[in-house]
């Protein structure tokens, strides 16, 4: 911070000291001033893309998602490459409600990174909740390929019992609860397709430790 300080004492024009200091001041959790930097950064700077992409994540930060949303399109007609940007509009674009216009932000976000595990989630969870079980299990495997991650594998086995592929969806309920054995969803989930099947036993054994986490 004193560093930046310092520097547009020297430089008040100096745009990358106002978009730094407002990133050290958004890690800080002090979203309004970083904001207020933000916006002075590119009032000196108007290609600023990286100022235009920061503010748009305090503003997601604070839930001012519309004003997010807008900021987010401005930094990607300055560089329709920020993956980040790309999957964070979707993201809020997917919250109000705009399945479409967030599964075209998170495909070019995975276009312009396929190891991009996140944007791989998000496109699946919206894909499921569009009734596209076959494409939203697809993308759950290539999110866990990428990073087994006990929430992905969870998800994939809600997609896969929707499906009626139960044995499959045991196996990645189980895996879920290995990855992280206190994640009572999964246990959870594991105690109702347990239960489903008559094994009562293991549905109440699951259910247990469930209430237990």
């Amino acid at each position: 911070i004193a560093c930046n300080r310092e520097a547009l004492k020297i430089d008040p024009s100096f745009a990358e000291a106002y978009g730094n200091l407002g990133n050290v001041l958004k890690e800080l959790g002090e979203l309004d001033s970083a904001i207020e930097l933000y916006r002075r950064a590119i009032s000196l700077r108007p290609t600023f893309v990286d100022a235009h992409a920061n503010l748009a994540a305090a503003h997601m930060r604070k839930g001012e998602h519309a004003i997010a949303i807008a900021w987010y399109r401005s930094a990607l007609q300055l560089n329709p490459g920020l993956a980040d940007a790309h999957c964070n509009l979707g993201a809020l674009l997917r919250r109000a409600g705009d399945h479409e216009a967030a599964k075209r932000c998170f495909s070019q976000a995975i276009r312009l990174r396929p190891d991009s595990e996140s944007a791989w989630k998000l496109l699946a969870a919206t894909l499921k909740r569009e009734g596209d079980l076959t494409n939203s299990i697809a993308a759950y495997r290539e999110a866990i390929r990428l990073k087994p991650d006990a929430d992905a594998c969870s998800n994939l086995g809600n997609a896969l019992k929707d499906k009626g592929l139960v044995k499959e969806a045991i196996h990645c309920y189980m895996t879920a609860a290995r990855l992280m054995p206190r994640f009572a969803a999964a246990h959870s989930n594991l105690g109702s397709i347990l239960k489903e099947q008559g094994k009562i036993d293991q549905a109440l054994a699951h259910y247990h430790e469930a209430i237990g986490i």
